[in-house]
């Protein structure tokens, strides 16, 4: 997983960059994800929860970056999504 353009980015939750033409990457990516499943069912069984008093749960959230190719002369959409959905992205960020 690579950090790109990290010094631009005023996410904390930024992971890294996995591309979609690897396998190595996308075996990674699924590894974080199980990580954060496992995780998940920990927090659960120990009824954790924060300052407020929810439920203490984590996410991955994956978003497409780099389109291969435009849809109607668009590669992304006002939220900041290529647009075509993630079969679309060279690039995902995690």
């Amino acid at each position: 997983m690579q950090k790109v353009n990290e010094s631009k980015r005023s996410s904390q939750g930024y992971v890294g960059s996995v591309y979609t033409q690897s396998a190595g990457d996308m075996l990674e990516l699924e590894g974080v994800r199980n990580m954060v499943k496992n995780m998940n069912k920990q927090l659960r069984m120990e009824n954790a929860v924060d300052n407020r008093g929810h439920k203490l749960q984590y996410r991955v959230v994956v978003k497409g970056r780099e389109p291969f190719e435009k849809v109607n002369g668009r590669s992304y959409n006002w939220a900041g999504d290529v647009v075509g959905g993630l079969a679309n992205a060279k690039r995902l960020d995690v």
